[in-house]
């Protein structure tokens, strides 16, 4: 059972890795930021938005990171452990390693209704510093095609050997975005009628 002092600890330390995305990008408001330190934070949020693996008529690209997935058996492992769990997650946002995270709570999602509701409310937190229906589409086109529970590349191209799995896993990314979108507009028209 997941209590409530750990889903505290979660929304606290998701937000305080926000407000330190925030302070670091926050160079209008008279922080300054070394040259490097926003090249890095810049390279991590390109990686955040890119697909590690993405199709066009004739080719299909796959960024250096899912190139490792195919060929470095413990990183496999982080991303795609036997079974996924809230402190491997909690970790590996603490690493920030953020679109590995998200992948994790996607697939936390999927295990019972008291995860999606704590994968929604952590999520929520990170949509007020990254555009997380770019971030999760990301993060799903990324990891789906060498999930071993999904399929794998054989000779460049992704074989599907479970297209319900990946359906599922599509699904539970769509409903989330539904999840935020709402929140959103909720927030909104709240925020309209406070007005």
């Amino acid at each position: 059972m997941f209590s409530d002092n750990v889903s505290y600890r979660i929304l606290s330390i998701m937000l305080i890795l926000s407000l330190q995305f925030t302070y670091a990008i926050a160079q209008d408001d008279g922080i300054k930021t070394d040259d490097i330190q926003t090249e890095h934070m810049q390279s991590w949020i390109d990686n955040i938005y890119q697909h590690g693996v993405s199709m066009t008529e004739d080719s299909v690209f796959l960024s250096i990171e899912a190139q490792r997935l195919i060929v470095d058996q413990p990183f496999r492992s982080i991303v795609y452990p036997q079974n996924y769990s809230w402190p491997v997650a909690l970790d590996l946002i603490k690493k920030n390693e953020i679109k590995i995270a998200f992948w994790h709570l996607l697939n936390l999602y999927l295990i019972n209704d008291e995860n999606k509701n704590l994968v929604v409310k952590s999520i929520l937190t990170y949509d007020k510093v990254l555009d997380m229906e770019k971030a999760l589409v990301s993060t799903f086109y990324s990891y789906c095609y060498t999930d071993p529970e999904i399929g794998s590349i054989k000779n460049g191209r992704p074989e599907i050997t479970a297209p319900h799995l990946l359906e599922k896993k599509l699904q539970a990314v769509r409903d989330i975005i539904y999840y935020i979108e709402t929140y959103n507009l909720k927030k909104a028209s709240e925020s309209k009628v406070e007005k």
